[in-house]
């Protein structure tokens, strides 16, 4: 027997009340959200709306409608659709064939693709005759699933909030572009912003859209684009806003939208511009990288890519220049490997230091292995040389031999360097999508050989002077220096140094501080003593008469005014005492490509004695490592030892 509910008394006016309640909440909701904007302060306009809602009034697809107000004009939208976008024109292309009686299915048309696509999005049919004709309507519907149509449409259905202005353009009131429209666009909450080490704003977001006026060509490669490549695409899932999407929306309340998360880079912006304008040469701009990292802690502080785009500009030029023959979308600084010529003989000299009966006084002999090795420089076959000497002075008949006598083991050092690895830039960021530099190559080749096999000598003569199966990247080279100058010890690079939550939506900034995080792990490669051999054979190629770096430019510390400032000047012509010795090694890399110069290197670290930056430098077909890669590698060092001194745009070098 069911029991019946009891409703007597006021039981009965709870029901209506809740009824009641919601609808005046609901209403006082929609109430404020019309007279009192809660998101006015910081609603996020749709820039790619206001650019069509151009195009509608400079194509007259908005008109006079001839009372006053405005209209839209069906007719002229789908005539521009045809002229402008790839389905407007196919459908064209379709029409003007069937109205002439050519066969647009006929295999030998170039038609043909573009045909079946028409009939696969189902805007051609065949009819039970075999005859061809176009759906309207489905064209129709396709158009205005584009975004340019769902702005038409949009507008369409605001002609009541247009006007003609005295000079007869159609102008929109204030409210149409708001979020708080509901036949406006989706809400558009802006991306993270990207800093760099000194919290400028590389990156930001500027009228519904990504704003790069900050961005220099110096840093495009690292920040990327979205979807695309770089942190944009790395770290999209941070950089990405977070919607809260809920009740408050029709209630007219104060959400939890939020903006992306800000990303501070230990990268800096000014420093990266001017090493991007040191590639301009007398004779035009130079192809290369140049890569500086922070000794102890392996952060970059510059990753320059030569040449780059505009990142301001990108948007207009993207098919242009994804078919530039000059490759400006590479990174070339850990995404092209080159044979790394001289600077090579670093690793070379880390096996000798390794064992021992390699190192002493030693003469080159005459041996055919070597005659085809270029540079005897200073005739060191006729006199006993020693490791530093060889190395200042960038002996390749020493080191070719040398390198036979290493044989395997001169691999397994370099191995233990980080050839054959690939470099994670993003390791300590939890929820970075994986971004791998390639892997720098040493005697991994196809051509098989046997390091005691006679015939194959010759290549590992040719191995040890950095030429023909190795090769590597400026990133690495840069590692591998900052490798000697931190006592053996191998630190991972790593490009994000802070983070922090993106501010609420309605907030005008973000004060909230920048979470630090983690440098890259380390490893020991060499002993420390051994590490300490080989600063000394760097410094001596900088600072001993006859070393390869001796006369080019040097780095100098000034006080001023204004307080520390480093400058680049030649030797000498600054006063002794200021003078910032630093250690290398130049290089100069064949590339195989006739009536080419040879590709530029430079590798060091700044200062000699108490390492703070570390540096690698590659100017395609440029020539020797001293002419063309130091003087931007001195640049790199000086204008590093600037930022982590003083704010860079103190500096003047």
């Amino acid at each position: 027997m069911k029991k019946s509910v009891d409703l007597s008394g006021y039981y009965w006016m709870i029901p209506v009340a809740a009824v009641v309640g919601v609808t005046v909440v609901l209403m006082g909701g929609a109430f404020r959200n019309s007279v009192s904007d809660p998101y006015a302060k910081s609603y996020i306009e749709d820039f790619e709306h206001q650019q069509n809602f151009k195009i509608f009034c400079e194509e007259s697809l908005l008109t006079d409608d001839g009372a006053g107000g405005v209209r839209a004009d069906w007719e002229r939208f789908y005539a521009y659709v045809k002229t402008n976008y790839n389905l407007g024109r196919m459908v064209a292309e379709a029409e003007r064939r069937l109205a002439t009686g050519e066969s647009p299915a006929d295999e030998s048309s170039p038609f043909k693709g573009q045909w079946n696509r028409l009939r696969a999005m189902g805007v051609v049919h065949i009819d039970d005759r075999g005859k061809a004709y176009i759906d309207g309507e489905a064209f129709h519907k396709r158009a205005l699933k584009t975004t340019f149509g769902r702005h038409f449409l949009t507008a369409a259905h605001n002609v009541h909030r247009f006007r003609l202005g005295e000079d007869g353009q159609v102008r929109a009131d204030d409210f149409y572009f708001r979020e708080t429209n509901v036949f406006s666009v989706t809400r558009v909450l802006p991306r993270g912003s990207i800093y760099d080490r000194h919290d400028r704003e590389i990156v930001g977001w500027s009228r519904g859209r990504r704003d790069y006026q900050n961005a220099s060509p110096g840093v495009f490669h690292i920040v990327g684009l979205p979807n695309r490549f770089g942190l944009e695409a790395r770290m999209d899932e941070a950089l990405s806003p977070k919607p809260d999407r809920g009740l408050h929306d029709m209630l007219g309340l104060y959400g939890r939208d939020r903006r992306g998360d800000d990303l501070q880079l230990s990268i800096d912006g000014p420093l990266s511009e001017t090493l991007y304008n040191a590639f301009d040469f007398p004779k035009g701009r130079k192809a290369g990288a140049a890569v500086v990292l922070e000794v102890g802690t392996g952060r970059i502080l510059a990753a320059v890519s030569s040449n780059a785009p505009n990142p301001a500009e990108w948007r207009a030029k993207m098919d242009e220049l994804m078919r530039d023959p000059d490759r400006p979308l590479l990174n070339r600084c850990w995404d092209e490997l080159y044979f790394p010529g001289s600077t090579y003989k670093t690793v070379v000299a880390a096996s000798m230091l390794e064992h021992k009966e390699m190192v002493g006084p030693f003469r080159v002999r005459e041996k055919a292995e070597f005659l085809k090795i270029r540079n005897n420089r200073n005739k060191v076959r006729k006199h006993p040389i020693d490791l530093i000497s060889a190395y200042a002075y960038s002996s390749n008949t020493y080191f070719a031999e040398k390198g036979v006598l290493l044989g395997q083991r001169t691999k397994e050092t370099a191995e233990r360097f980080g050839f054959n690895r690939p470099i994670e830039l993003l390791a300590n960021v939890e929820d970075a999508k994986p971004w791998t530099a390639v892997a720098p190559v040493a005697y991994r080749g196809g051509q098989r050989f046997r390091f005691r096999k006679r015939g194959d000598q010759r290549l590992v003569a040719q191995f040890s002077i950095g030429q023909n199966q190795i090769k590597s990247h400026a990133l690495h080279m840069a590692g591998v220096m900052a490798t000697i100058a931190q006592d053996g010890v191998w630190i991972n690079p790593t490009m994000i140094q802070g983070r922090r939550e993106g501010a609420l939506a309605r907030e005008e900034e973000n004060t909230r501080p920048f979470e630090s995080l983690p440098t890259g792990k380390t490893r020991r490669i060499i002993a420390t003593d051994d590490a300490t051999k080989l600063r000394q054979a760097a410094w001596a190629t900088m600072n001993r008469s006859g070393g390869t770096g001796y006369a080019g430019e040097q780095i100098y510390r000034e006080e001023t005014e204004a307080g520390i400032v480093y400058v680049i000047a030649r030797r000498n012509q600054l006063p002794r005492e200021q003078l910032v010795p630093s250690a290398g090694k130049t290089g100069t890399a064949e590339h195989g490509q006739k009536k080419k110069p040879a590709h530029s290197w430079y590798i060091g670290y700044a200062p000699a004695d108490n390492p703070k930056v570390a540096v690698a430098v590659v100017v395609e077909y440029a020539g020797y490592g001293s002419t063309y890669a130091m003087p931007i590698a001195m640049k790199a060092m000086a204008g590093a030892l600037q930022s982590l001194e003083t704010p860079p745009e103190q500096a003047d070098f």
